[in-house]
């Protein structure tokens, strides 16, 4: 097994050459390479393999990072084979200069290494020679047939197509002793580094086993100009992001961050210059400052600018990953017998736990299963308070998501759910949880009914159906939702297929990726809107007993002089609420009453 700290302290004492004069020098960790190394503790103090995947910036030095602990391991461990995988043949030259370099600097007495070739570095051991060896991304069979504990893909993102990657990931045993890292500056969604692209997100929505890592340019100390070059900043609004990203939040332009910011902001625009030949969007490929702008946006996007700066702003880590199970315990509480247990590898995140009288809605994607490359999603808000609440996003069947979505609505104190139906995956989902769970509280479309001529009347049917009308609706909603900071998104996934959702011919979709968990956000967001009490995070718990008596004739005037549609809703919900008032809430299962 990789010792990390004991590759770290071996690293600091061999020579590599100094990136801007070329001296040789000491191994020397960058700030950025310090990260890299704690996210790996990280994943070996929790048992687990070591698996990354790092979308970076250019000349971060993340590949001669990986490599020097590639050859600390081979140093290290008797019996083991590291292999390096580049994406062109001089790429792969390039990398195996490095422990090339490095192992010059090993001690000569007791350690006699063979001569290297020039694709293999052999390690003497009294129990087995290890072996570190280089190989090009084309040359896939290079790694068939072996058995790696340590593999290192670099440039992914020039890879063609998936091949490589099914090739030699699988060399790698699953034993918590193996390191596999993917890393890459990005290539687009499309084309040549899709396959990485397809990686990534599986890895930041928390689908794949692998720790997303993003290494900005902002990370990189080499990254920096005089701040007085950029005294004018900000300018456009990709230096206001750089702004909100490094800067005080007053950007007072006086402390260490706001100093920080100005440096980062006066590199960019050499570097825009100097380095991508006036080109921003290659700037933002090869030097991004969020692994978003890396993945190049689409022409045209959903989501405007400024609702992406918005969404993204919010955005912060789970406070609890885990599975949901019905509690047996004697002390189980009858009315919601579902516990969280704690559980690092469930695709279940949670951002706020359950609190009582607050009302939450679920919107919901189902999926084929294991053998789809689908997904089924579930997204949860909380109407009170706009906030993200849990989201869960798996390949599971739609029997296994409605067990799901019974268990998450009963812990969110029986959230109302809506599934999507279009594609019958969806309509076997909500026929499950309705029939077998007798899950009481399943969203039933709120409209018009196009059969009245004046007046609003509530369908029985339940679910949510996608057509050309609704369809619209859903990010509408969502839009003017972040626009005035209703709803506050926490979920970097959903953040990241907002990213690549783009309007083709007047619809709104994702051409390349996934949307399920952008589809179950964008449901459960307007559901909320439509069922809780004022819209989402614009209300506060009614108290409708102790109202005034004056109180409520002003709401009555004010029903009376409503027009239209909006006269018969707000009557209908003022009847409804004076009905509760005065009969107490509904039987049990009345609300399935003609479904």
């Amino acid at each position: 097994m990789i010792n990390l700290d004991a590759a770290a302290t071996l690293l600091s004492s061999l020579p590599i050459p100094d990136y801007q004069s070329q001296a040789m020098v000491n191994f020397r960790f960058k700030p950025s390479q310090v990260t890299l190394l704690n996210k790996f503790k990280a994943q070996r103090a929790k048992g687990l393999p070591i698996r990354a995947i790092i979308c970076k910036s250019r000349r971060f030095g993340g590949s001669a990072f990986v490599d020097g602990i590639g050859l600390a391991h081979c140093v290290g461990e008797e019996n083991v084979n590291a292999m390096i995988v580049a994406h062109r043949k001089d790429s792969a030259e390039a990398l195996f200069r490095v422990p090339l370099t490095l192992i010059k600097g090993l001690p000569s007495t007791g350690y006699d290494l063979p001569e290297p070739t020039q694709k293999k570095i052999t390690f003497p051991h009294p129990g087995g020679d290890s072996t570190l060896s280089i190989a090009t991304a084309g040359d896939v069979l290079g790694g068939r047939g072996a058995a790696f504990s340590f593999l290192h893909l670099s440039e992914a993102a020039g890879y063609q197509g998936k091949a490589p990657f099914t090739s030699l990931l699988s060399t790698v045993p699953d034993h918590p002793s193996t390191f596999i890292v993917v890393e890459s500056t990005a290539n687009k969604k499309i084309g040549p580094g899709e396959a990485f692209y397809s990686m990534w997100c599986d890895a930041v929505y928390g689908k794949s086993e692998y720790d997303a890592i993003f290494i900005g340019y902002i990370d990189d100390i080499l990254c920096r100009r005089d701040a007085l070059e950029a005294k004018d900043a900000p300018v456009n609004e990709d230096e206001k992001d750089i702004i909100s990203l490094v800067a005080c939040d007053k950007f007072c332009g006086r402390c260490g961050k706001c100093h920080k910011a100005l440096e980062c902001v006066a590199w960019r625009r050499w570097a825009i210059v100097n380095k991508c030949q006036g080109d921003v969007e290659l700037f933002h490929q090869e030097y991004p400052a969020t692994w978003e702008e890396a993945f190049i946006t689409p022409q045209n996007p959903a989501f405007t600018h400024d609702e992406r700066r918005i969404a993204r702003a919010t955005i912060i880590e789970p406070i609890a990953t885990g599975r949901l199970e019905r509690d047996i315990s004697p002390a189980a509480d009858p009315g919601r017998p579902i516990i969280l247990i704690p559980d690092d590898r469930s695709p279940l995140k949670v951002w706020k736990f359950p609190e009582e009288r607050k009302h939450y809605y679920i919107g919901a994607d189902a999926a084929r299963g294991y053998d789809n490359k689908d997904y089924a999603s579930a997204f949860v808000w909380c109407g009170e308070t706009g906030e993200t609440c849990a989201r869960y996003a798996s390949r599971i069947n739609p029997e296994s998501l409605a067990e799901l979505l019974n268990f998450m609505g009963i812990y969110y104190f029986k959230a109302m759910v809506a599934v999507e139906l279009t594609g019958n995956l969806g309509l076997w989902t909500q026929k499950v949880l309705r029939d077998t769970y007798q899950y009481p509280n399943i969203y039933k479309w709120k409209g018009r009914d196009d059969r009245q001529p004046v007046g609003y009347v509530t369908r029985t049917s339940i679910g949510w159906e996608t057509t050309a009308r609704t369809r619209p609706m859903l990010l509408d909603a969502f839009r003017t939702a972040i626009r005035f900071g209703r709803a506050k998104l926490y979920d970097a996934a959903a953040l990241s297929q907002m990213e690549a959702a783009e309007m083709i011919e007047g619809k709104w979709e994702v051409r390349q990726g996934h949307d399920d968990i952008l589809m179950a956000m964008l449901i459960g967001w307007l559901i909320g809107e439509q069922w809780h009490s004022a819209g989402m995070a614009s209300s506060k718990l009614l108290d409708l007993e102790n109202e005034p008596i004056d109180k409520k004739s002003e709401d009555r005037k004010v029903i009376n002089n409503a027009d239209l549609d909006v006269q018969g809703q707000v009557r209908a919900h003022w009847w409804k609420i004076q009905r509760y008032i005065k009969n107490g809430p509904p039987k049990p299962g009345a609300r399935l009453d003609g479904i």
